[in-house]
C-alpha cells in the first residue's frame, strides 16, 4: 500500500526527462539541471515530510 501512494508523489521518468529536455533547450546546461531541480525537489521534500 505503502508503495503505490508514494508512487503518486515522485514524477515519472517521462516527466522528468521532459523537464530536464526542455531546460536545456531553453537555457542550456544549466536550464537543465535548474529544471531537473526544479521537478524533483518538491516531490522530494514531499516524500522525506511524510
Amino acid at each position: 500500500m505503502f508503495q503505490t501512494f508514494y508512487r503518486c508523489l515522485l514524477p515519472s521518468a517521462v516527466a522528468i526527462n521532459s523537464a530536464t529536455f526542455i531546460g536545456y533547450r531553453v537555457a542550456g546546461f544549466i536550464g537543465a539541471i535548474f529544471s531537473l531541480l526544479g521537478i524533483l525537489l518538491p516531490a522530494l521534500t514531499n516524500v522525506v515530510g511524510i
